[in-house]
């Protein structure tokens, strides 16, 4: 036994040896070396596509505020980000690649889309949970995709090389919002059973009976995308699992690619379905006798040194349970601005009319109101509109008219329209 040690022992640095020259020859440069051109690779992939990248973007944990759509132009090292959270705009700001928990991505400078999530405010100190650095994980083998993961959070998301003008893109997933998000009740067809579903901002939730006669929930966060909505992780219906599902616009269901699951529209009165969402006003198509009303609305954000950037008059998930004009008087000169809500108690009356009456607003909202915007927020009060639209099961245009006062119409439309009083 002593011979057998002692030659083992003697054998012993030829295969210590034999590792360190292995070892050599894999690390033939230092970590510090290897992020370099780690970093330098990202970089030259970011700037390589010639339309940009299309981020997938969920904020805080669990994903609670659904997904959300960025479309990035890179250079070396500035970025021009587009948003679904604003149509025809768009943000240019700087960004790094920097060595830490493994190469980042890090957007080091303001963005109003970029950092919409991240920056705190007075009454949200944490904002939404949002970040804007982000771990690279990798790429798909063609390098159309890039993985990141949210360095607070832990959330995993995805770049995608884009084949479109991150403006076609982004409006796209607009259109798609507006097309499915237009209902204030849906359902669901699981395997040819009917069971209800919610869907609140881009967020499902649902349950349903499986195979096993076991009750089965689903909550999950997802993205609109140009065909329909992408989970931000896939679900399992008995076994299937279902990544994405696919917009028909003929019937207005969501359905999956095996028709295991089919999300539909429950028909609806007008004035629920008015009240599911924001609508932005068209003061140019509105009537006359409503022009004087913009008007002083115009001219108390010209006092202000601003301009009327978003108005719009709907169901407003900040006050739920409550109709809510929403405004934003934007900084002239600046992508800044002051948004603000005057709230209205409401009353459904039949399928298509709607009497409202002032109940609150909140401090940006008190301030215009008192230096100007009352003239047509109490145009609103004590009044019962009938409601009429352009299609009743999945309606792109809505107008208010006054029951007592039939000159006095608002036209409201789905698509978001931005400087509505510039006209």
């Amino acid at each position: 036994m002593k011979k057998i040690y002692y030659l083992m022992l003697m054998m012993l640095p030829f295969f210590m040896q034999s590792c360190l020259k292995d070892d050599d020859e894999v690390f033939d440069k230092n970590p510090s070396e290897r992020m370099d051109e780690a970093l330098k690779e990202y970089k030259s992939l970011l700037a390589s596509s010639e339309k940009g990248w299309v981020m997938e973007y969920y904020a805080a944990p669990g994903q609670i505020y659904g997904g959300y759509v960025f479309a990035m132009e890179f250079t070396e090292s500035s970025v021009t980000a587009y948003s679904d959270l604003a149509l025809n705009q768009k943000s240019t700001s700087l960004y790094q690649l920097i060595a830490d928990d493994g190469p980042v991505l890090s957007f080091d400078t303001y963005n109003m889309f970029l950092h919409f999530f991240s920056d705190p405010s007075a009454d949200m100190y944490e904002a939404f949970q949002g970040e804007f650095e982000f771990i690279l994980m990798g790429t798909s083998d063609d390098k159309s995709e890039i993985y990141l993961k949210g360095k607070k959070t832990g959330n995993r998301m995805t770049m995608r090389r884009l084949e479109v003008s991150a403006t076609e893109y982004v409006g796209s997933t607009v259109d798609m919002y507006n097309a499915v998000n237009t209902a204030p009740k849906y359902g669901a067809i699981v395997e040819g059973d009917s069971v209800d579903c919610t869907i609140a901002g881009n967020y499902l939730s649902m349950a349903y009976t499986d195979n096993d006669a076991s009750v089965q929930t689903v909550d999950m966060a997802f993205c609109y995308t140009p065909t329909g909505i992408r989970f931000y992780q896939p679900i399992t219906i008995n076994g299937v699992e279902i990544a994405s599902m696919t917009y028909d616009a003929e019937t207005g269901n969501l359905q999956s690619a095996g028709g295991e699951l089919i999300i539909y529209k429950a028909k609806s009165p007008l004035n629920e379905i008015f009240m599911t969402k924001l609508w932005s006003v068209n003061a140019k198509n509105s009537s006359a006798a409503i022009q004087p009303y913009f008007d002083a609305v115009r001219a108390a954000s010209a006092k202000e040194n601003e301009t009327v950037g978003y108005f719009q008059l709907g169901g407003s998930e900040s006050f739920p349970g409550y109709f809510t004009w929403y405004f934003l008087s934007v900084i002239n000169g600046t992508s800044n601005g002051y948004a603000g809500n005057i709230v209205y108690q409401y009353k459904l009356i039949g399928d298509d009319k709607i009497m409202l009456s002032i109940y609150s607003y909140d401090s940006n909202g008190q301030y215009y109101y008192q230096g100007g915007y009352s003239q047509f927020a109490n145009a609103l009060h004590g009044k019962t509109f009938q409601l009429a639209a352009d299609n009743l099961v999945n309606p792109t245009v809505i107008t208010m008219t006054d029951t007592n006062n039939p000159d006095f119409v608002i036209m409201l439309q789905s698509e978001m329209l931005v400087y509505p009083l510039n006209y």
